[in-house]
């Protein structure tokens, strides 16, 4: 059989039950497939004598049982499955007002609805009542995802704040970075640089594009005016991890701008070095 197949299981006594797996227990309920058939299409005092016994056994009322026989007789259930769709209807109905009785609410306006909808499911005999039913839970869906639309803006509204403050702060700790340098103190310059790439993030993508090539090409800098070959060592790695998180289709332009400076990088540190491996390293960044 099937994990995913739902059945029906057979138990004894009265009451609804939860079968396991997730199935419905079909309960004795005190009545055969044909009393029950009698007592749909019955009226007066015999109809109320079963609703009556029933509603004590489902533990629920006498209008909300009358409903279940309302949807049995909408729905042409064979009536060798009256009394299984009866338990099912029943305990479904048993379970959405516990449910609807646990829904956590902070919007008064929406628990009053949903309160008024399960007290109007407790009382249901008619098809109208469960269309009202309905209608209450339709309007406090509504009354939710309009708060939801607003809280989401309210977060994008957060989070351009944030991102402005962030490039504001970037702005800051660059002008640290320029101060740096106007002193050529390039390594101080080009932390500070780093930082600010940091700061803005990736989501303002030029900006941190631009802080990330500035701090390389001080680090650069250094190492080209102080022979400094480790520092330009450095300078390439930085330009390499750069052009590494540059989409190269999404952003030409800037990739291939990086890639000249990275051909730049190595250049200098081939023409101080022994052998051509370095500079044909650069003429391979230049090409690309």
């Amino acid at each position: 059989m099937s994990k995913h197949k739902r059945v029906a299981q057979i138990a004894t006594g009265t009451g609804i039950a939860q079968a396991s797996g997730g199935g419905t227990a079909i309960v004795n309920i005190g009545f055969t497939a044909e009393q029950l058939q009698e007592a749909l299409t019955a009226a007066g005092a015999a109809q109320q004598a079963v609703l009556e016994n029933l509603s004590a056994r489902f533990h629920t009322t006498q209008e909300a049982v009358s409903g279940f026989f309302r949807i049995l007789n909408e729905s042409d259930v064979p009536v060798d499955l009256l009394p299984q769709k009866l338990i099912e209807i029943a305990q479904r109905h048993r379970e959405l007002l516990k449910r609807l009785s646990a829904l956590e609410q902070d919007n008064p306006e929406v628990k009053a609805l949903i309160e008024k909808a399960r007290a109007t499911l407790v009382l249901a005999s008619t098809g109208q009542e469960y269309e009202q039913a309905d209608r209450l839970l339709e309007k406090a869906e509504e009354i939710e995802m309009r708060a939801a639309e607003h809280a989401t803006e309210f977060a994008r509204e957060i989070q351009e704040a944030a991102q402005t403050r962030r490039r504001r702060a970037g702005a800051a700790r660059a002008e640290r970075g320029e101060l740096s340098m106007a002193r050529l103190d390039y390594m101080t310059g080009a932390h500070h640089f780093m930082t600010a790439s940091e700061v803005v993030g990736k989501d303002q993508f030029d900006l941190w594009l631009h802080y990330r090539s500035k701090s390389a090409f001080a680090v650069q800098q250094h190492g080209d005016e102080k022979g400094d070959n480790a520092a330009l060592s450095k300078a390439i790695s930085s330009y390499r991890d750069t052009v590494s998180q540059i989409v190269r289709t999404a952003h030409p332009l800037n990739w291939a701008a990086m890639q000249n400076n990275l051909g730049n990088a190595l250049k200098l540190l081939g023409e101080r070095e022994s052998g051509t491996e370095l500079l044909e390293k650069a003429v391979a960044a230049y090409r690309e």
